[in-house]
């Protein structure tokens, strides 16, 4: 019988926080469900990640308080915001 949750395995969720112990829990939590996690620390490079692949992220879970950037200071941040 096929595993339904390999299906998955080409969509992918973005985990992004700077702390490294919730990154490894995402990650488990991730690959249970039977996804490809993708983690990131920064947020810079998480916005790249996006542009990068759009088609294939298909969920982003994300630090609310991350160091770095803030979205008055990124204009690419805040259009982030505009879309939701």
């Amino acid at each position: 019988m096929e595993n339904p949750s390999a299906k998955n395995l080409d969509l992918k969720v973005l985990c992004v926080d700077d702390e490294l112990d919730i990154l490894e829990l995402y990650r488990d939590l991730v690959l249970q469900a039977g996804f490809t996690p993708i983690l990131m620390q920064d947020s810079t490079a998480a916005i790249d990640a996006i542009k990068t692949d759009l088609r294939s992220i298909v969920l982003v879970i994300s630090d609310y308080r991350l160091a770095g950037p803030t979205s008055a200071k990124r204009p690419d941040v805040a259009a982030c915001a505009d879309h939701q």
